[in-house]
């Protein structure tokens, strides 16, 4: 049910006023007494009155004059007739019409927030100004356009002349200063080092903030208006040259910190860097893999068309910190750009954390189609957040009767927000870390006010919002006068301002509230009083509408703006503009963009032509909606201009001046003119079918079969009942899942059956968001069988069924030939494949299958695997993926040739440049990890001296040294998240004469800075596995200083693994033990809570563990659940690195042992009960390492406590442990079995005391307590195939080892005679 939050108009407005009251004089009492002199005679009156008289007299004289001289008399006055003019209507008093509205004085710039760098009050020595100031160089003038930032400010004057000012500008010279002047500047965009401007002629002008860069940077030539005459320019700037069309120009910027948008008169869209110092690598510029490494040649700056937003016609514009936002002309908004916080609107996944390409955002989750539809009408971004508007019209649906329906036609307008949430900034009442799906902003949706005019309710829009890094301003676009004609002041019943809302971060004041809390709902903000003498706000404050202001002695056109931007705020007055309107841009698309102004709504376009354009526009929306598929999926890129915003669009073909980095160029062109190459749809289920499939999933969820015969008899079944429908089912939401179970389950026969009804579909299943992931299930279990003959005889029929209908017959085709089909379909379109998003992981898998190398789905390590995907395996029952997935498969002859020619077709067509792309690329770099690996691996390492390798292509010098291609490429991978697993890959497989050039020249002197790095640290890892002794103990020296930085980090993987690999490489670790000593605390007991973590506590900053949640995100190594499982994931590294350390014999492990045996007798229970630190117990008293000595001193810490470690899930394995510990120590495995003895009966109740009751022997030990003796001593054998208490039986591998002695024995002694 849809309710509308009306606001009452403020058409009679009244302020009360408490009239003066009339002074009156003190009624005199009492006579005044007469004091006579000593002799009683009375003397005449004195002159004390007519003294007094002239004194007062002389006083208000004096009072009269001063206040005439300083301008109150005349202020006075006028209150005084405002009073006696003042009429208090009756009517006009009631409470829900009175309202108090304020403007701030007009023309200004008033600023508040952060003044640490000057910004805000380049004159004050206050570091946060908390409520509106005015800002003096800017009395009584109006700008064009005004950024403000934290560190330095920027202003157009009215004559286009650039204003900067702020310690980021000069740390000397702070205050306003003009610097790019002459140029007629209209708009500008403000980055983290540079300002981006736009003149009224179209020319982009780039150059720095800082005065320093300005002076000192490479200054260019002007022309003059004489001819053949020209001068050097006085400042260092750049000029930006977007590829425009004739007539075409720039209308509109917007700039993030590290990069800008560019808005052309066609609709265009361009991006280019806009920083000096970094490049933008998150996806912001919408082209496909570009980074800095990949860019094409030409300036760093070159403007890149946004090729993916050829198809829509672009209106809006919008940018943040990293993201980018447009709008098209049919309401259809796309972003790109960094999605850590869900910015951009749709699902964050932890191994793609940002998206390159531009993509639509869909509103089908926000609105029910079928009663509304739904258009967004404008777009606003800032630091991690996205907002947009949306106008929901009510229409009919199929079922309903327009007679009913009371809201037909009625049009609400909502607010939705989405991003970074931890201050309040997205305005939805809720502190969110992460918001990946848009939410509402209810106080600014569904407004509404009643219209005098046209005696209807009209909806009430946002006019501008201005988005900073945490806080935000909305502007809302109610009606500010009847009459609709110009004002210069709030000061009449019949006019208001524009209501201003502010909400978010508040940390230095930047809300305007005078308070440091922060808002999570908007809220109004107080104007505070210009007299010094009434200090307190008194109303609510509103924006100045358009209206008429003197400047000078000249009338112009002004409205007041709001800026946001990093801590800071401002209001300021703008001049009106009129020849920067264009007819390309109506008044309904800019609403969020202050430098393009909107038409009075008495200008917008009226009459028939209007009225049936909209009509077909709209009907041209609805018919799109309605078009729309149930089960949409992403194809290939079509080249129609009306394409599916979904898709992501590339580029047609390359040359030396393109300015971007497409992929699959030759494929697109190749297959540009399929006819299949739209979506396919299979069809729905209809609803019985559906709860069919949904009731099998559950019984084979829950597995509640009395025997195999049974459930095989059910799977068969749902086979029977699945026949002709099974491409239907696996494009299905909710039955896909069902299909991936009855494949995982299947034997053979089934396997051939499925794989037969999907042959010829599967360049759509594999591109389709559910059937793809039944297509990875189909080849890892078809795998298996692949060398299997095909069957003679038909499919056996049931004895019940004789219809030939129900059952399909025997394919005749084997698996391997259906493997080669699926090649053969497929081979046309690996260049496009190796990027799509969900074919992209089929394609993978696909690769392993016919290389016969093991597919593991499980590892978070493995290229295939899926942070999304589920484990389908049947409890209790061990999945076939874990059997298939430990050792390779014997795959046909036909496959190798096959790997090969699909591995050289899906690089054949990119050039070195295009595949170094594919490095950093979230979607390309998997595969390209598989197929570098299946290169050096399955084809041998000597493949990589072939000059048309994957290998040579990535690095064509293999010396890699300082300043070759190689060399730049690697380094640039190194820190990149994406990119850095490539390396990985190269570091594992690559042969090892390229390896060590590789790790002399770009690796050894950086590995001990690398080893700090979150994401460089796993190539560490990768290297250190490689090393031979010699480097290894080189590494060590290196890594050792690092060392007190990683252990306060709790970066303790890299440590853990070189331990590791020294006790392999037999290196000697005792300078890395006293490196670690010095790290950890002397005191031995502190060390070992401090190595395991044990307390650590969760209180912690909330800025540290959003650092820490971004560090994780990058590489996936930790699920994003909060506090508690980042302090677990500590604790579980410290585990590791101390059962590394005790695996060492010398003074490494005793830095261990000795920590343990400082431990009291309870920390020692503390310890047991604690998952991770558990285990370190239970290796110190098992490894090699430990002696008998430890042992004896460290078991009896254990007395008073067996029971109760028994009845514990971690200490139960301690209790265990001991066991075989105190086999040279028997006294005191007799005292703790006393101890377990005296606690049968509690042991005997819990199924882990059971556990331990019968590893301990504890039977034998109440019955026969001599071999009992002789069990815990260790004299009693176990007899061969016998499982007694107590004693492990041995293993399948010693069995097997046992048998390979027996027959090379037998071979031994066959040889012999």
């Amino acid at each position: 049910m849809m309710i509308t939050q009306v606001r009452r108009p403020a058409t009679q407005l009244a302020r009360l006023t408490s009239l003066p009251r009339a002074a009156s004089r003190p009624t005199l009492n009492a006579p005044w007494r007469r004091f006579a002199s000593g002799n009683s005679k009375s003397n005449p009156s004195s002159h004390w009155l007519r003294n007094s008289f002239g004194f007062a007299l002389a006083g208000t004289a004096t009072y009269l004059g001063y206040t005439y001289m300083n301008g109150d008399w005349e202020a006075w006055i006028e209150r005084q007739k405002e009073v006696k003019k003042e009429v208090i209507d009756v009517n006009d008093l009631r409470a829900d019409f009175i309202q108090e509205k304020r403007s701030l004085k007009s023309p200004g710039v008033y600023t508040w927030g952060s003044n640490a760098h000057k910004v805000v009050a380049p004159e004050s020595k206050d570091s946060d100004v908390k409520t509106p100031r005015r800002f003096k160089y800017f009395n009584g003038q109006v700008l064009r356009d005004f950024k403000i930032d934290e560190k330095s400010g920027a202003a157009i004057t009215e004559n286009g002349d650039l204003v900067q000012w702020g310690k980021g500008y000069s740390e000397t010279e702070y205050k306003p200063t003009k610097t790019l002047i002459g140029k007629n500047l209209k708009s500008l965009a403000l980055s983290e080092s540079r300002i981006v401007a736009l003149s009224s002629d179209g020319t982009i002008y780039s150059l720095p903030i800082s005065k320093h860069d300005q002076d000192s940077g490479p200054k260019s030539r002007e022309s003059s208006w004489v001819p053949f005459w020209g001068s050097q320019s006085t400042l260092s700037y750049r000029v930006l040259k977007p590829s425009l069309k004739l007539g075409e120009s720039v209308t509109l910027i917007r700039g993030g910190l590290e990069h800008v948008v560019l808005l052309t008169s066609s609709g265009r869209v361009f991006t280019a860097a806009a920083s000096t110092e970094h490049y933008p690598s998150l996806g912001q510029l919408g082209v496909p893999g570009l980074s800095f490494a990949t860019r094409p040649s030409g300036p760093v700056d070159s403007c890149h068309e946004v090729t993916s937003l050829k198809g829509s016609k672009i209106t809006q514009i919008a940018s943040g910190d990293y993201h980018s936002l447009a709008l098209s002309k049919d309401g259809k908004l796309f972003a790109w750009g960094d999605n850590s916080f869900g910015q951009l609107g749709v699902e964050f996944l932890p191994e793609h954390p940002f998206n390159d390409t531009p993509s639509a955002l869909s509103l089908k989750k926000l609105y029910r189609l079928s009663i509304y539809s739904p258009k967004v009408t404008s777009i606003a971004a800032g630091g991690a957040n996205t907002f947009f508007t949306v106008d929901s019209k009510r229409i009919l649906s199929p079922e309903e009767d327009s007679t009913k329906v009371r809201d037909l036609g009625r049009i609400t307008a909502d607010t939705w927000s989405c991003g970074r949430g931890v201050w309040g900034t997205l305005g939805a009442g809720k502190w969110i870390h992460l918001q990946d799906s848009p939410i509402k902003v209810k106080d600014l949706s569904g407004l509404g006010e009643y219209d005098e005019k046209t005696k209807q309710m009209l909806p009430i829009r946002l006019r501008t919002m201005s988005v900073g890094t945490t806080h935000v301003a909305a502007l809302l676009d109610n009606q500010t006068n009847l009459s609709a004609t110009n004002t210069d002041a709030l000061d009449k019943s019949n006019d208001w301002g524009y209501e201003a809302f502010w909400w978010g971060g508040n940390e230095n004041f930047q809300l305007g509230t005078g308070k440091r809390a922060n808002l999570s709902k908007p809220a109004y903000i107080k104007a505070p009083s210009e007299s010094p003498k009434n200090p307190e706000p008194e109303a609510r404050l509103q924006i100045m509408p358009r209206h008429k202001g003197k400047v000078g002695k000249r009338n112009v056109k002004m409205e007041q703006r709001v800026e946001c931007g990093r801590h800071v705020s401002a209001i300021y007055s703008a001049i009106r503009l009129d020849h920067c309107l264009s007819k390309k841009f109506p008044a309904g698309q800019a609403l969020f963009s202050p430098n393009t102004i909107d038409m009075p709504r008495e200008n917008q376009k009226r009459g028939r032509r209007a009225e049936q354009k909209a009509q077909k526009e709209e009907a041209k929306r609805d018919n799109d909606d309605a078009l729309e598929a149930p089960s949409a999926k992403r194809m290939k890129p079509s080249t129609d201009a009306d394409a599916d915003a979904d898709v992501i669009a590339t580029s047609d073909a390359y040359n030396e001046n393109a300015d971007y980095i497409p992929f699959d160029t030759e494929d697109q062109q190749e297959d540009a003119g399929r006819e299949d190459s739209g979506d396919v749809f299979f069809g729905l289920l209809d609803t019985e079918e559906a709860e069919y499939f949904s009731r099998a999933s559950e019984m084979l969820e829950a597995n509640q079969f009395a025997d195999a015969e049974e459930k095989n008899l059910f799977i068969e079944s749902v086979y029977q009942e699945a026949n002709g429908k099974e491409l239907k089912i696996a494009c299905s939401q909710g039955c896909s899942r069902l299909m991936e179970k009855l494949i995982s389950m299947s034997d053979t026969r089934q396997i051939r059956r499925i794989f037969s009804k999907f042959i010829g579909h599967f360049m759509h299943l594999v591109q389709h968001r559910f059937a793809s992931h039944c297509c990875e299930t189909l080849f890892i279990h078809a795998a298996p069988a692949v060398m299997a003959k095909t069957p003679n005889s038909q499919n056996k029929r049931s004895s019940e069924d004789d219809d030939n209908n129900d059952q399909d017959t025997e394919p005749e085709l084997s698996l391997a030939d259906m493997f080669m089909a699926v090649i053969e379909e497929l081979k046309s379109n690996w260049g496009y494949l190796l990027t799509e998003r969900f074919a992209s992981h089929t394609i993978r898998v696909l690769l392993l299958v016919l290389a016969g190398e093991p597919v593991d789905v499980v590892s978070n390590d493995s290229v295939v695997a899926s942070r999304k995907k589920e484990r389908l395996g049947l409890p209790g029952a061990g999945s076939q993926e874990e059997k298939t997935s430990t050792k390779k498969q014997k795959v046909p002859e036909s496959f190798a040739p096959a790997l090969k020619k699909i591995m050289n077709d899906m690089v054949a067509g990119l050039d070195n440049t295009y595949l170094r792309a594919l490095a950093s690329h979230p979607v390309g770099n998997p595969v390209l990890q598989v197929l570098l690996s299946l290169e050096l691996s399955h084809f041998g390492k000597s493949s990589a001296k072939d000059s048309n390798s994957i290998l040579r292509r990535l690095v064509p010098d293999e010396s890699f040294e300082e300043g070759t291609e190689s060399a730049t490429f690697i380094r640039g991978l190194l820190y990149d998240p994406v990119g850095s697993r490539l390396v990985e890959t190269m570091v594992r497989h690559m042969p090892g004469k390229v390896f060590k050039n590789l790790y002399k020249n770009n690796i050894s002197e950086r590995i001990g800075s690398l080893s700090r790095n979150t994401t460089a640290g796993y190539v560490v890892l990768r290297t250190l596995e490689r090393l031979g002794k010699d480097d290894l103990q080189d590494a060590m020296e290196r890594i050792i200083p690092e060392v007190p930085g990683l252990i306060e980090r709790t970066r303790l993987i890299v440590p853990r693994v070189l331990i590791e690999r020294c006790v392999i490489r037999n290196v000697d670790t005792k300078p890395f033990a006293k490196a670690l000593e010095e790290a950890y605390e002397k005191d031995p007991a502190i060390r070992l809570r401090q190595m395991l973590r044990l307390d650590e506590t969760v209180e912690e900053n909330p800025e540290d563990q959003i650092m820490e949640d971004a560090d994780d995100e990058e590489r996936g190594t930790r699920k994003r659940s909060g506090k508690n499982s980042v302090a677990s994931a500590e604790k579980l590294h410290g585990s590791l690195l101390a059962q590394a350390m005790l695996t060492v014999p010398g003074p490494l492990g005793d830095l261990v042992y000795s920590s343990l045996l400082a431990q009291s007798s309870d920390s020692v229970l503390k310890l047991s009960k604690e998952p991770t630190s558990s285990r370190v117990l239970q290796q110190a008293l098992t490894l090699p390492t430990s002696t008998q000595q430890f042992r004896r001193q460290f078991s009896t810490r254990f007395q008073g406590h067996m029971v109760e470690l028994a009845l514990h899930s971690s200490g139960s394995h301690v209790v265990d442990v001991l066991w075989s510990a105190t086999k040279d120590i028997f006294f005191i495995k007799e005292r703790l079995a006393q101890e377990l003895a005296q606690g049968e009966t509690a042991l005997r109740d819990s199924f882990l005391g059971r556990a331990v009751w019968r590893n301990w022997s504890m039977d034998l030990h109440n019955r026969r307590r001599g071999e009992w003796k002789a069990r815990a001593k260790g004299i009693e054998q176990q007899p061969e195939g016998e499982n007694i208490n107590g004693f492990r039986p041995k293993s399948k591998i010693e069995l097997a080892a046992e048998r390979f002695a027996a027959k090379q024995a037998e071979a031994a002694a066959a040889a012999a005679k």
